[in-house]
C-alpha cells in the first residue's frame, strides 16, 4: 500500500494544521526526535549513507549507442541505517535527506530524479498546495547522522521492502532509525519497474521478481560491509514489500527471521497470489515469522489467515495492534501525532501509540531471533503485554526432513523410525511429512553414492508414506538389486503388479512401461539360480 492510499490523510493531516505548525514549529524542529514520539533510543547514535552499485546481470538503463558510454546496467541504491560512533561533528539529517539525493555519477542521475519526481509530487499532493507546511515537515530533523562513523564491531542486517509503490521511499524511517539505535544494520532499496521507462511495479509475479532480485542483491552489497554479522539476516516489509520478505525467505536458508508489518500476504486479493508463488514451500518457509496486523474491527475483516495458518514448519507469532489501520504501520502515523488532525477510524495519538508499539514489537522479536535473547523471545511467547498487543504464538512443528528421517533410520533402525513416522503423521494430519518426489531422488542419489543399505531406508519410507504407489515398490526393487538381494527385489515386482491395475497417479504410458519392466525382471529373477 503507498502512501497515496493516504494521500488525503497524510499531508491534508500537515496542511490542515496550520496555526499549529507555525506557532510550535521553532520547538518542533528544536526537538532532537520529533518523529520518534515516546520511543526509547538504544545505546548507540545512528549513521545513515547511501550506496550506489551497478547489478550488471540486468539490463535498466540507456542502449550501448546512448551518449552515457553504453552502460546499461540496472542502477540499485541501497540505504543503510548503522549503529554509529558517539564522538561525530555530523549534522542531524532532516526529513528532506530521505527524500532528495544527489547521485555520484551521471547513471545514477535519472534513476534518483525519476524518484524524486515522484516522491515530491506526492508528498505536494498530499499537503494539497500548502507550500509552507510542507516545507515544515521537510526540515524536520532526524536522529541519524549522515556517512558517521559506524561503531566497532559487527550487528545484525536487518534488510527492509516498503509498500506498494510509496510515495515516500523510505517509509519507515522512524524504524529504521530506532532498531539502528539498538544494534541493527537496517538496509532498503527502492521499487522501480525492469526499465528507465517503468518506474511503478505492477502486482503479479514478474514485478514482484523484480524487487525481490533487487532485494537480493541489497543483502549481498550490505553484507560487504565491515560492520555487518553476515550470518544474522532478518528479512522486514511493510503491505507488498512483506510479501517480498516472506518469499526471498522461501529461497534463501541464510534468513534467521521473517517481519511482517500488515503484510499483504494477508490480504484477501493476494493469498491466491502467494500461494501460487514458486517460493511459497512450506517446507523451505522455516525462519521465525512475526506478523503484526491492524486491530481495527473494521479492517480486521479484511485481513486472510491463510497463509500464516500454513506455515507449519515457523515459529510464528501472530499480532494485532489494537485500533490502527494499514498506514500506521510507517511513518504515516508518527507524521499524524507531530501534526495532530482527525484521521479515519483513529485518532492521531491511538495510531502513533500503536506505532510505536510496532516498533517496540519489531525489536524485541529481532533481539530473540538475531542476538539470541531468550528472554525477549520467551516475552513474546508468553503475551508479554505491550501497548494495544494481542500476541499469539504458534510453535513449528518438529517433523524432521526426508533426510533426516533416512539418518534416524540409520540410526534406530527402520522399524523405529516407521512408527515415529506414523506417530508424526497422526499429530499432524495437515502435513505432507514425506515427499514423495524428495524421498525418491535422495533414494536414488544414494545409490549413487554406493549407499544401497540408505536408499533402500529411503525407498521403505516412501512405500510407507505411499503404499498404493507402483512406481515407489519398482524403487524399492531397484535398491534391492544394488545389494544383490534377488528374493526382496522379486517381491518388490510382484508388488509393482499388484498395484498397477488401481495406481490412478499413472496415465497409460507410464502404467504399460512400469508393468514391461517388472515383468521382464520378475522372469530373469526367476530363472537365475
Amino acid at each position: 500500500m503507498s502512501f497515496r492510499g493516504y494521500g488525503v490523510a497524510l499531508i491534508l493531516l500537515l496542511a490542515l494544521v496550520g496555526a499549529k505548525v507555525t506557532a510550535a514549529e521553532g520547538q518542533a524542529v528544536g526537538d532532537p526526535t520529533p518523529l520518534w514520539s515516546g520511543l526509547p533510543p538504544g545505546p548507540f547514535p545512528v549513521g545513515f549513507r547511501v550506496l550506489y552499485r551497478l547489478d550488471r546481470s540486468r539490463v535498466w538503463g540507456p542502449t550501448p549507442d546512448s551518449a552515457l558510454g553504453g552502460e546499461s546496467a540496472r542502477p540499485i541504491r541501497v540505504s543503510v541505517w548503522y549503529p554509529a560512533l558517539r564522538a561525530s561533528n555530523r549534522a542531524r539529517m532532516r526529513y528532506q535527506d530521505y527524500i532528495q539525493f544527489a547521485a555520484p555519477d551521471p547513471y545514477f542521475g535519472p534513476l534518483n530524479a525519476m524518484l524524486l519526481a515522484r516522491d515530491t509530487q506526492s508528498l505536494r499532493e498530499i499537503f494539497a498546495g500548502a507550500e509552507r507546511y510542507y516545507r515544515s515537515a521537510l526540515v524536520l530533523p532526524m536522529v541519524a547522522r549522515r556517512d558517521a562513523p559506524p561503531a566497532r564491531g559487527r550487528f545484525p542486517l536487518v534488510l527492509y521492502s516498503q509498500g506498494w509503490n510509496s510515495s515516500h521511499q523510505h517509509d519507515n524511517v522512524v524504524l529504521a532509525e530506532f532498531l539502528a539505535s539498538h544494534g541493527y544494520v537496517v538496509a532498503a532499496v527502492p521499487q522501480v519497474g525492469e526499465t528507465v521507462k517503468d518506474l511503478a511495479l505492477q502486482i503479479n509475479l514478474p514485478d514482484l521478481e523484480t524487487q525481490m532480485r533487487d532485494v537480493e542483491f541489497a543483502i549481498g552489497v550490505a553484507q560487504l560491509l565491515p560492520f555487518v554479522e553476515r550470518r544474522k539476516l532478518a528479512l522486514m516489509g511493510w503491505s507488498m514489500g512483506g510479501i517480498v520478505s516472506l518469499w526471498i525467505s522461501g529461497r534463501n536458508p541464510m534468513v534467521a527471521a521473517v517481519v511482517g508489518l500488515d503484510a499483504s500476504f494477508r490480504a484477501h486479493d493476494f493469498v491466491k497470489l502467494t500461494f501460487s508463488s514458486p517460493y511459497f514451500d512450506i517446507r523451505r518457509l522455516r525462519a521465525p515469522l512475526l506478523a503484526l496486523q491492524s486491530g481495527n474491527e473494521k479492517y480486521v475483516r479484511g485481513q486472510d489467515d491463510r497463509v500464516v495458518d500454513s506455515l507449519h514448519f515457523a515459529d510464528r507469532f501472530v499480532g494485532r495492534v489494537a485500533n490502527i489501520t494499514h498506514g500506521d504501520f510507517s511513518d504515516f502515523a508518527m507524521l499524524a501525532k507531530l501534526f495532530p488532525v482527525a484521521i479515519l477510524d483513529r485518532t492521531a495519538e491511538e495510531a502513533s501509540r500503536g506505532h510505536e508499539t510496532v516498533c517496540r514489537v519489531v525489536r524485541t522479536f529481532l533481539d530473540g531471533a538475531l542476538k539470541g535473547d531468550e528472554r525477549a523471545l520467551g516475552g513474546l511467547r508468553d503475551s508479554t503485554p505491550f501497548a494495544g498487543l494481542t500476541l499469539t504464538h504458534y510453535q513449528a512443528a518438529a517433523v524432521p526432513s526426508e533426510e533426516e528421517l533416512v539418518a534416524l533410520a540409520a540410526r534406530d533402525g527402520l522399524p523405529a523410525t516407521i512408527a515415529q513416522l506414523q506417530q508424526l503423521q497422526a499429530a499432524h494430519p495437515e502435513l505432507v511429512i514425506i515427499r514423495y518426489a524428495v524421498m525418491t531422488r535422495l533414494g536414488y542419489r544414494l545409490l549413487r553414492e554406493g549407499r544401497p543399505d540408505a536408499a533402500i531406508d529411503a525407498f521403505r519410507l516412501d512405500t510407507e508414506a505411499y503404499p498404493t504407489s507402483a512406481d515407489g515398490f519398482d524403487s524399492l526393487a531397484d535398491g534391492y538389486l544394488a545389494k544383490a538381494d534377488s528374493a526382496s527385489a522379486r517381491r518388490a515386482y510382484e508388488r509393482v503388479l499388484e498395484l498397477l491395475p488401481s495406481d490412478s497417479t499413472l496415465d497409460g504410458n507410464a502404467r504399460e512401461e512400469l508393468r514391461g519392466r517388472a515383468t521382464e525382471r520378475l522372469r530373469a529373477l526367476r530363472s537365475s539360480p
